[in-house]
């Protein structure tokens, strides 16, 4: 009965808009439930999902996080350092000293924000002013940044050449995190968001959408048929969009759609 109910979900499944951009980076689900998209041209924001907005930004956004101490909100991407007091309605350019200006990915963990810059490697900034390596660059395209909070250390994931690594100390150590066998993920890895109130890490890979509840050691594949190019998570709420640019919203963890109701 679950394979069947599944299997007409779907077969239902429909988005809630399509978005007018070319290509989605990345998808945050603010503590207000706002929902906001980074892309190739720039930061979209929505209430509900169905009606989009410009955000004042241009450029290749890859991700939009809080600052470090929760005053700002950030937009990073190529070339693209900006920051919002005013909850997202103006920017102005971030004062930083990272040491290279490509940030494909950011979040927040216990030890701080962390980046990854393409050509350096990944990056925590702790005290709101300076930058430190902590982890080696990968040497390959690194398309999304995700992190869990420690204690006792934080958990960084990237994904990275179309797979996914987890590091369980900051950014020292990496082991692979795409799992093995019938809980293995699926096609290439492009986006990964993590949600720590519930221990949950989700993947959008060329194959669809999947969700973990063990750090990435299993993988078990949602009721989502297209190709995923970024997700975004907030509590049991996911957003995701596919390779058309179309734009899908979960209230239950990635279960059913709100474009199949």
């Amino acid at each position: 009965m679950l394979y069947l109910r599944q299997s007409g979900q779907i077969a239902a499944q429909a988005p809630v808009s399509t978005l007018a951009i070319a290509h989605a980076h990345a998808i945050v689900i603010d503590d207000r439930g706002e929902l906001w998209v980074g892309h190739h041209d720039g930061l979209l924001r929505s209430i509900d999902g169905r009606t989009w907005r410009p955000a004042g930004v241009s450029g290749d956004v890859m991700a939009i996080v809080q600052s470090p101490d929760r005053s700002s909100r950030l937009a990073l991407g190529h070339d693209v350092e900006l920051k919002s007091s005013d909850g997202g309605n103006t920017w102005t350019p971030l004062a930083h000293d990272l040491p290279g200006t490509d940030v494909h990915g950011a979040q927040e963990g216990a030890n701080g924000l962390y980046a990854y810059v393409v050509g350096q490697g990944l990056m925590l900034i702790q005290d709101g002013a300076h930058w430190s390596l902590v982890g080696p660059d990968r040497g390959l395209d690194v398309g999304s940044l995700a992190v869990f909070p420690g204690p006792p250390s934080d958990q960084v994931y990237l994904a990275v050449g179309g797979s996914l690594i987890r590091s369980p100390d900051g950014g020292r150590t990496w082991n692979s995190a795409v799992g093995a066998g019938n809980g293995a993920l699926g096609g290439q890895v492009r986006a990964v968001a993590t949600e720590p109130s519930n221990g949950v890490v989700y993947a959008a890979t060329s194959s669809g959408l999947f969700r973990s509840t063990n750090g990435g050691t299993d993988w078990l594949r949602l009721p989502f048929r297209e190709s995923a190019s970024a997700v975004g998570v907030q509590g049991q709420r996911v957003a995701a969009i596919d390779d058309q640019q179309r734009f899908y919203l979960s209230n239950d963890g990635g279960f059913t759609w709100l474009g199949d109701q």
